[in-house]
């Protein structure tokens, strides 16, 4: 058992990064929020067709919304950010 005295560990000519620090602390972990709960039970194609709703709600036409959602990963910012290149 190494004392306060004692050199650090050196393996293969180099000390142990483990000698000279401590093991890093965790962050406390953030309260999840009821919305945070409702988006884990939305599964991917759930989270697609609000996509397309929300895009639906916006103006845009079903198919540009689906094909954005697709282009864009189910992001619908990205979505808006695409279907805005297309009609602006």
């Amino acid at each position: 058992m190494d004392s306060p005295a004692d050199p650090p560990r050196v393996v293969h000519g180099t000390p142990s990064i483990t000698s000279f620090f401590p093991p890093a602390a965790h962050p406390p972990k953030r309260q999840k929020t009821d919305e945070d709960r409702a988006a884990a039970r939305l599964s991917a194609d759930d989270k697609f067709e609000a996509g397309v709703a929300q895009l639906l709600e916006m103006g845009y036409g079903e198919t540009d919304a689906r094909g954005a959602l697709r282009h864009s990963a189910a992001n619908v910012q990205a979505a808006v950010e695409l279907l805005h290149g297309v009609s602006g």
